[in-house]
């Protein structure tokens, strides 16, 4: 009985997951479909615009070809001779012809040409494509003499003139034209001649192909647009769409974006107008939303379908599981944090000093850890920054929380980090000792900038001395340790000395030259000159100096350390625009060669001090007052020039300072972080956008860099305690 009802509450839950799953397939696949359409649709009133804007740009561009032509024309040699002939010139075969080729258009816009008639009023003949007749034969006279009438009326020399299109104009089974038969229908472009206030002496009549200008339109009616193009008289030009036809009868005056309306075929329509004001030609063009529609129907399909896999797959994958019930799913819960686990043991035993070489090959091999030919430790602990007086002191992260915050960039550099006797260890490795080094010092950067901008904190950091095996582990450590006990030994300089501490430095083993690893302290010279006191500049310029000492070096290695130091402390300075020449009166070459002179190094450490260091160190202090409230302003100016979408980091890269200084800034300045001031900014910034425009709450949240709209939301009503919408009401009334 019971294992019927186990049974039958598992066939239950079954049918509950596949709703579960099917459930919201579907509303995805809706909603997809939904958000798919609204967009689209957006997307295509921006192409309607840029659709409109092209067909009307080329259909005007002819029509201005057409008017430069034959206003070109009628200044030239053979129309002079045209409208002073006094009777129909047939005998004038030549003349006549080079007139009528000259009349038909050149290559450009002959075909864009119906038909011309050039009417000579003052002596009483025409001239068009079918022939040369006196203007008492012509078969139209009446509607021919009322036209006359009408232009006589009107004072307008050159213009367009459109009037309804006349089946009448063909005639007989084969619908021939008449030769003696003026066309006035359709749209024309009109030239008159004749002074002002005098009598009409002649009209030049252009009348255009529809059929040509429709070839504009083509592209756009394969790609599901439809198009209509309207005389200033209203009169249809080109096109014949219903459906924008029976809209534009009931809403004749409508431009620019319509929006959704409803065709005279009851479909519903995108839609878009202008009206050009040289030619006075109005345009329309509109797309058939059905079209998006069944775009957005294949989301719904695509749902549906994966929902029918989703189902099949989940009735094979039941038939699987009955036999195992649910150890893979505890299985695979369980793999990824023991591989991890087995990871930092692995690394614990080596660093305790409780493995041996057949024991760590074989860890290597099934933890897939990689081995080196070279290896280096490194011990790291928070340390306070040193600030004012009247500066509180930020709590100091746990061991445990830097190694995860850090844990994401520090597995491309080294093994697993873990953490030993509450000490974050991390060992990198390398080929040689040069690429070991400078990894060692980039994942040292990185880690100090870090720690900088997110808890405002200094890293004090103990390195050991290069090694080959992974069973020196221990013995790495007990140097790391060592380094960093060399720092705390003396008080008055726990806050004052950098964080990085070599153990090398102070073991005193004959000639040992990390040239490379002078890059870190290089680094950490040139920080503590930027954004330091005089103190801490001279303390560390002390440790420099012990360093140059402790390794022994002579000859012109010593020269070219000697030569690094002061080229690193003068190029300070020189990065932010002051002048050496003021800073150093004297020749400069004269400091580098009394330098590489003195052989003493308590002499070295004075000169260096006295007459490198402090010149410098005055003249940036005396810089830093003037530049405070300058930097205040540039830092708030970045974050509103970014909408508050910039970290710390960025905004020290961008003006060229360390995070840790701009840190210090916004201390002393204004007494508050790099985060507060971009959250300032931001709700500043939103209050605008909520009260000065009609964007929606979506629309703002996008504008300020936030990645979903809920974020946007959260952090309005933290700031504000109420809602982006609410605000927008009660500050509107």
């Amino acid at each position: 009985m019971k294992d019927r009802l186990a049974k039958l509450y598992s066939k239950d839950m079954f049918h509950h997951i596949i709703w579960i799953v099917m459930l919201p397939l579907m509303v995805l696949g809706c909603i997809s479909a939904y958000l798919f359409f609204h967009n689209e649709s957006r997307s295509m009133e921006s192409a309607l615009e840029a659709y409109g804007s092209s067909f009307s740009s080329d259909t005007e561009n002819m029509l201005s070809s057409i008017r430069s032509y034959y206003l070109t024309f009628t200044s030239r040699d053979e129309f002079k001779w045209l409208k002073e002939q006094k009777e129909p010139p047939y005998t004038s075969y030549q003349q006549l012809r080079s007139v009528q080729n000259q009349l038909e258009g050149d290559y450009h816009i002959a075909n864009y040409i119906e038909e011309y008639d050039f009417i000579n009023v003052e002596q009483g003949w025409i001239l068009n494509n079918y022939g040369l007749f006196p203007m008492e034969e012509a078969s139209n006279r009446d509607e021919l003499e009322a036209f006359l009438k009408e232009q006589e009326e009107n004072f307008l020399y050159v213009g367009w003139d459109s009037r309804p299109p006349k089946e009448e104009s063909k005639t007989g089974e084969n619908r021939l034209r008449e030769s003696n038969y003026a066309d006035l229908s359709g749209e024309h472009f009109v030239i008159k001649g004749g002074t002002y206030g005098s009598a009409l002496r002649y009209i030049l009549l252009i009348k255009l192909n529809p059929a040509a200008f429709e070839t504009f339109m083509e592209p756009f009616a394969d790609s599901g647009y439809k198009v209509e193009v309207l005389s200033y008289s209203g009169q249809r030009f080109i096109g014949n769409t219903e459906a924008v036809s029976g809209y534009l009868e009931r809403h004749p005056d409508q431009t620019g974006l319509w929006g959704r309306f409803k065709g005279a075929d009851n479909r519903k329509y995108l839609g878009y107008s202008l009206t050009d004001t040289g030619s006075g030609y109005r345009y329309y063009i509109a797309y058939d939303l059905a079209n998006t529609w069944g775009a957005s129907l294949q989301f719904v399909a695509a749902a549906l379908i994966v929902g029918v896999l989703t189902i099949v797959s989940l009735y094979l994958i039941r038939l699987i599981l009955k036999r195992y019930e649910g150890t893979m799913d505890r299985l695979e819960e369980t793999v990824g944090q023991q591989k991890l686990h087995m990871q930092e043991l692995f690394l614990d035993r080596i660093v305790s000093g409780e493995a041996d070489e057949p024991y760590v090959e074989e860890q290597l091999r099934l933890l897939e850890l990689s081995s080196a030919k070279k290896y280096r430790m490194s011990v790291f602990e928070p340390k306070l920054l040193q600030g004012e007086g009247d500066q509180e002191e930020l709590p100091l992260p746990k061991p445990e929380e830097l190694c995860a915050h850090f844990r994401g960039f520090l597995t491309e550099l080294s093994f697993v980090p873990i953490i030993f006797k509450k000490r974050l260890v991390i060992i990198t490795s390398g080929p040689d000792e040069y690429q070991l080094d400078l990894v060692t010092a980039q994942m040292y950067k990185n880690m100090e900038d870090e720690a900088m901008s997110q808890w405002g904190i200094r890293l004090s950091v103990g390195i050991s001395r290069i090694f080959t095996r992974l069973l020196d582990c221990s013995v790495a450590y007990q140097e790391c340790r060592e380094a960093l006990s060399i720092q705390t030994k003396n008080r008055d300089s726990v806050k004052s000395q950098p964080g990085l501490v070599l153990f090398e430095d102070y073991a005193q083993r004959g000639h040992s030259r990390n040239a490379a690893y002078d890059l870190v302290v290089e680094n950490e010279l040139k920080t503590t000159i930027s954004h330091g006191t005089p103190k801490e500049a001279a303390n560390f310029m002390d440790t420099v100096i012990r360093r140059l000492e402790n390794k022994e070096i002579m000859g012109r290695e010593r020269d070219l350390y000697i030569m690094r130091i002061m080229v690193a402390v003068m190029g300070v300075p020189e990065s932010l625009g002051l002048s050496l020449n003021d800073i150093f009166p004297d020749n400069r070459a004269n400091l580098l060669q009394r330098a590489l002179r003195i052989y003493d190094y308590e002499q070295l450490r004075r000169f260096m001090n006295e007459s490198v260091l402090k010149p410098v160190m005055e003249a940036m202090v005396k810089n830093r007052h003037t530049e405070d409230s300058e930097l205040y302003k540039t830092i708030i100016g970045l974050i509103r020039q970014n909408d508050g979408n910039i970290t710390l980091n960025e905004c020290a890269a961008e003006m060229n300072y360390h995070p840790t200084y701009l840190w210090k800034v916004l201390k002393k300045e204004k007494n508050t972080t790099f985060t507060d001031l971009v959250n300032q900014v931001r709700i500043e910034r939103a209050h605008q956008l909520l009260l000065t425009t009609e964007l929606s709450v979506a629309e703002i949240a996008q504008k300020l860099h936030y990645t979903s709209v809920q974020n946007f939301i959260r952090f309005f009503s933290k700031m504000e305690n109420t809602t982006p919408a609410r605000y927008r009401r009660e500050h509107r009334k």
